[in-house]
């Protein structure tokens, strides 16, 4: 038996990355990706019409549209305020 908890997924607030997939074998989309993970936020590869490269959606905020150099940003901003 797995670990799996429906509960748990349908409630969790953890802030979200989303990117197109397309840029999966991008290497630095994956080191942002674990740049994401390490901050805690699930990252996942979704087929879609995108605006930008990938979204960040935070709990109870609007989903914000980003491209790699606007994330890699954002998310160096959060790791600094992590520290």
């Amino acid at each position: 038996m797995t670990d799996y908890n429906a509960y748990g997924e349908m409630y969790d607030q953890r802030p979200e990355l989303i990117i197109q997939e397309r840029h999966k074998g991008s290497g630095k989309i994956r080191e942002l990706a674990q740049m994401a993970h390490r901050l805690n936020y699930k990252v996942s590869y979704q087929h879609g019409i995108f605006r930008d490269d990938m979204i960040v959606a935070e709990y109870e905020q609007k989903p914000q549209p980003m491209n790699y150099s606007t994330a890699k940003r954002y998310f160096e901003r959060q790791v600094e305020v992590s520290q």
